[in-house]
Formats: structure tokens, sequence, C-alpha cells
């Protein structure tokens, strides 16, 4: 319960923290509410369409073929260390990038 009060803290002061959507999802699929889960996994993909724990999650609520087929994709493609720095610096600009307009 602590862990989510501050993770919604979090979310409050930064909306556009994958960080903070990321955990809330991950606490929502540990207390049993996938619809919340899904939820937070889905904003996060629409601030970071390559974020590879959004997918999984939403993998595990929903283990559709796209789903299964998109984290495919970002982890042929990321395999090495240069790629996923690359991705993570790609979407924390786009944070910065929303987080300026």
């Amino acid at each position: 319960v602590r862990a989510e009060a501050l993770y919604r803290a979090a979310h409050h002061i930064a909306p556009t923290d994958v960080d903070a959507l990321r955990g809330l999802g991950a606490l929502a699929l540990q207390a049993l509410r996938p619809l919340d889960a899904e939820a937070y996994f889905t904003a996060s993909l629409d601030l970071d369409p390559t974020d590879p724990v959004a997918i999984a999650g939403l993998s595990l609520i929903r283990p559709d073929t796209t789903t299964e087929t998109r984290l495919r994709q970002l982890l042929l493609h990321n395999l090495t260390p240069a790629g996923l720095l690359a991705e993570r610096l790609r979407g924390r600009a786009r944070r910065i990038a929303l987080d300026a307009g």
C-alpha cells in the first residue's frame, strides 16, 4: 500500500513519468486489478511506444499475438547495450518534450 501511494504521488507530480506508470501497473497486476494495470501500461506506451516493461505487462494481461509480436520485435532490435541505451534516450527525450509542451 505504501509503494502504491508513493507511485501515485510521483505520477501526480510528473504525469508523463513512465517509471511511475510502470510501477502503478506492476502493483495493479500484483493486486489482481488487470483493468487498472492495462490502463497504466497503455498510458506508458502512449508516452514511449517502445517501453519493454509496459509491453511485457500488457502481454501478461492480454496475451494476444499483436502484443507478443511487438515484444519480440522490440527484443530483437534492442539486444545490444547500445540499442537499449538509444531507446531509453529517445523515450526520455519524448517525455521531456511532452513536459515542456
